[in-house]
């Protein structure tokens, strides 16, 4: 039999940023140079600040002041004509194949929301790529690990908006049922929420191995033990919202903190005490070595920096009030 015909549905690549920097410039170098057809998409760039024009030629861009980054893809989904929104981070750039890949999925009707690996540039330094080895990591990150590396196709709890598809069926089911589509008062957990409500709707959220994204990391130490921190707090935040902690899994950090701190005061189990966390470090050790042997000494130290910083992040997010943003906190969060 002949092979099937590919469909190309037209596609919007939605890039939110606060402001023209090198990044952003190499992610629509890479954006225009993809393997799909020219007449088939657009990219849509949406800045805090104006931008000069003539160095993002051929670019839908608008200007949308100090909002978050929900807030500038809601207004990119809404200047845009598209079957299927591609939405990408300004510090991400995709391989050659991202939509092509991509659109083989947009016509199953049963799915929400997909997306793929986020790998680490190859030119990446020390840091990010320590950084980068730990998130991959399976006993550092559990079963989000996949989100930084190539496994097979499956069902997922959520995909991250650095890498994310969602059709627009999809998107104007989840307007009509919820209201809504990006939470814009959301800091870090837009992604995981519109999953979540992508779900609610009975539909499925896929990973998908060959939707490939680079993406740069957040340098080991502090940088990225304040995105885990971030990270931990919303997903905690997020779960009371919903009143569902159906994902067991990111709670175990914090059982990790707790038991670290207090185990050995508990009467009792403190018998316990020494041979867990012996063998928890036997355990980061030996991944970090089938990792990369020679760096295996820094990915220790990583995953359990990690899983502290995630650990309080979680317990913060669970014990005292939900963060929003604001445009008062991006002045002062993220414009440093």
């Amino acid at each position: 039999m002949p092979a099937q015909k590919q469909n190309f549905p037209f596609i919007s690549i939605i890039v939110p940023f606060k402001k023209d920097y090198p990044w952003v410039r190499e992610c629509v170098e890479y954006c225009k140079a993809l393997d799909y057809p020219k007449n088939k998409y657009e990219i849509i760039l949406l800045p805090d600040v104006p931008v000069n024009r003539k160095d993002f030629p051929d670019c839908k861009i608008i200007v949308t002041g100090v909002v978050n980054h929900s807030a500038k893809r809601n207004a990119g989904m809404r200047a845009s004509r598209a079957e299927l929104f591609a939405f990408i981070d300004s510090d991400a750039y995709p391989e050659k194949g991202w939509l092509k890949n991509a659109a083989k999925y947009a016509d199953d009707e049963g799915i929400g929301a997909f997306g793929g690996p986020n790998l680490t540039p190859h030119n990446a330094n020390l840091m990010e790529t320590i950084s980068g080895y730990v998130l991959a990591n399976t006993i550092a990150a559990g079963n989000i690990a996949v989100r930084y590396r190539i496994d097979k196709i499956q069902e997922a709890p959520m995909v991250p908006s650095c890498n994310m598809f969602i059709s627009r069926s999809s998107a104007e089911k989840l307007k009509r049922e919820k209201g809504h589509l990006w939470d814009e008062k959301a800091l870090a957990y837009e992604d995981q929420k519109i999953c979540y409500e992508l779900r609610d709707l009975g539909k499925r959220i896929m990973y998908v191995s060959d939707a490939i994204v680079y993406h740069h990391r957040r340098e080991m130490f502090l940088p990225h033990m304040e995105q885990m921190w971030n990270y931990a707090r919303d997903e905690a935040s997020l779960m009371k919202e919903r009143m569902k902690f159906d994902r067991i899994i990111v709670m175990m950090p914090s059982l990790f903190v707790l038991w670290l701190a207090f185990g050995w005061i508990v009467p009792i189990i403190n018998v316990l005490y020494l041979p867990t966390i012996l063998l928890y470090f036997i355990a980061i050790a030996a991944s970090g070595i089938t990792q990369d042997a020679g760096l295996s000494p820094l990915i220790f130290v990583g995953i359990f920096l990690t899983h502290i910083a995630y650990g309080l992040g979680f317990l913060r997010g669970l014990l005292l009030p939900k963060v929003e943003f604001s445009a008062e906190f991006k002045r002062i969060t993220y414009n440093k």
